[in-house]
């Protein structure tokens, strides 16, 4: 996931060199949000346990917005994205 940008310096790689669509579903931001919540129960450290929970909370708030999106525009939707939604509410 990180690779050396400059000396001395670590940079992330962009997604679509993993192959990772840039867009991705609301059901997939809701599972990250589901893994990061799970991992909370092996942290111990108040300052770990907060990161976690803010982690959670963003890719909570990116699913609801990309449902939002999707509901709006339902042109946006890829992959089932619209049959998936339809199934979760």
């Amino acid at each position: 996931m990180w690779h050396r940008n400059r000396p001395g310096t670590l940079a992330v790689k962009p997604a679509w060199e993993y192959g990772d669509p840039l867009l991705k579903k609301a059901s997939e931001y809701r599972t990250h949000a589901e893994s990061v919540a799970l991992s909370l129960a092996a942290c111990l450290d108040g300052s770990q346990r907060e990161q976690l929970l803010e982690m959670a909370r963003t890719w909570d708030k990116l699913a609801s917005e990309r449902a939002d999106l999707v509901r709006r525009h339902p042109e946006l939707a890829i992959d089932g994205e619209r049959a998936e939604q339809a199934r979760a509410s």
